[in-house]
């Protein structure tokens, strides 16, 4: 009997439906994930009103504090993203406790997950632009998969791929959607605090309320989205092929190519990009100086030689009488000085 392709016959959730079962899974494990969100936008709120509030000083303790600050807010980033994929991705009801050991559990992982991932989608990007959105896309769930399924690095972007493969433009149009969602919800937020800014004007207190907004839409966007990816990974699980072996090395050997493809082709676009920066800043420089006005640049066409007043004093000039030099004198007194002065044969 012939093995089956890794085709997909049931139709991917309805996107009405994925709005609807999302929701109903970040309220069934409301208290952990907005604990775990509202920890995280704490921070981001902590951040923004200390980096504002505090004065800016020449003592060597400001550079050190704001360090320290950015630090523990990157550190709370670093655990609460893994452990709200985590909670929102598990079955059962995501005790608060299990969900936050998780999140140190799984915070290296994600980020090998991350690094690797990146390196794909760079080299997708390389090899004309196409492939990398189409491995973005494909290598959505990776983290998920790490998760639910216990696997390694590298065989949950696999398997995160042979998922998406065959579905790719369902996913696509269904991510696509919930970050339309998300972002026009984050309009309407940064709008509001730009009305605010109009009417009490820019000072400390606008800058607080905009990290304050920041961290609201933090808190909804975070639960909400990452329940959305695990319904859609849920249900694509659901209904996945078995590949056969030739699929599965087909698969290995294609993201191979492009981490490959990308781990090399990064330090060569930092070095594109290096040069054309530099190339950039020595034109502008250039076009800065030709842009000076004539009346302001220094003419030194002019050698005219001025005596000094030891020459001045030793000239054999007469004045006429007086004490002041009218403008013949003056002329007779440059004559006999250039005369001094110029070298002998």
């Amino acid at each position: 009997m012939d093995t089956p392709s890794l085709t997909h016959h049931k139709q991917v959730i309805p996107v009405g439906t994925l709005f609807k079962v999302a929701y109903r899974r970040m309220k069934n494990r409301a208290k952990t994930l907005f604990a775990i969100a509202g920890i995280y936008a704490l921070a981001l709120i902590l951040f923004g009103i200390f980096t504002d509030v505090i004065p800016k000083t020449n003592s060597a303790l400001y550079p050190l504090v704001i360090v320290i600050i950015y630090i523990i807010y990157l550190v709370i980033g670093w655990w609460a993203g893994p452990a709200i994929v985590d909670g929102a991705i598990r079955e059962d009801n995501a005790p608060f406790s299990s969900v936050a050991r998780n999140g140190l559990r799984y915070a290296f992982p994600f980020i090998g997950i991350a690094l690797v991932g990146s390196w794909m989608i760079l080299g997708g990007f390389i090899a004309f632009g196409i492939p990398g959105i189409a491995i973005m896309t494909q290598l959505i769930f990776a983290s998920a998969i790490y998760v639910h399924k216990k696997t390694k690095i590298m065989e949950s972007l696999r398997l995160s791929r042979l998922l998406v493969k065959g579905r790719w433009w369902a996913v696509f149009g269904r991510t696509a959607l919930i970050g339309l969602v998300i972002y026009g919800f984050l309009l309407v937020l940064l709008l509001i605090a730009w009305l605010l800014g109009t009417l009490i004007g820019e000072n400390t207190g606008t800058k607080i309320m905009s990290a304050i907004i920041m961290g609201i839409f933090l808190l909804v966007y975070l639960p909400y989205v990452m329940c959305y990816i695990a319904e859609l990974y849920h249900d694509l699980d659901k209904t996945k092929q078995q590949p056969d072996e030739k699929q599965i090395q087909k698969n290995k050997t294609f993201l191979k190519v492009f981490m490959i493809l990308g781990i090399v082709g990064l330090p060569l676009i930092i070095g594109i990009v290096t040069t054309i920066a530099i190339y950039s800043v020595n034109n502008f420089r250039k076009a800065s100086t030709n842009d000076i006005p004539a009346s302001w640049q220094i003419d030194d066409s002019d050698t005219t030689i001025i005596p000094d007043d030891a020459s001045l004093e030793n000239a054999d000039i007469p004045l006429n009488g007086t004490t002041q030099l009218d403008e013949a004198d003056i002329e007779a007194l440059l004559q006999q000085y250039q005369e001094q002065s110029a070298p002998v044969d």
